[in-house]
């Protein structure tokens, strides 16, 4: 006899079932549902903060721009995201978003990197 796969219940009837009523087959599903839906979201916050960082380099060929914390936060850019984060040898933190880096002071300015 196999157990089901939600509630580790004995399943009875066909060999090749999976979960012992509907209701724990639309549980597993909904589980399955709701982490995808979390790694989809957070995907699209790096997205959207990849892309405004992007646009800060659009119109410039300079490596780096300096910004205050409230100017890149006014266009919907959320600091806790972030795809790396590098400790240098000074103590300096980098927060990174594939290609782009930034460094952020006390005073509330920014130094962000391509």
């Amino acid at each position: 006899m196999k157990n089901c796969k939600q509630c580790q219940q004995e399943i009875e009837g066909r060999a090749d079932k999976i979960f012992c009523s509907a209701i724990c087959k639309s549980k597993a599903h909904r589980k399955i549902n709701f982490e995808n839906r979390a790694i989809k979201n957070t995907h699209n916050i790096l997205l959207k903060n990849y892309k405004i960082l992007d646009n800060v380099f659009t119109n410039s060929r300079a490596k780096q721009v300096t910004l205050t914390h409230v100017s890149l936060a006014s266009k919907g850019f959320q600091f806790q995201y972030f795809t790396r984060l590098y400790k240098n040898k000074q103590g300096k933190y980098y927060r990174f978003i594939y290609n782009y880096k930034w460094m952020e002071f006390s005073d509330g300015n920014l130094i962000i990197y391509k």
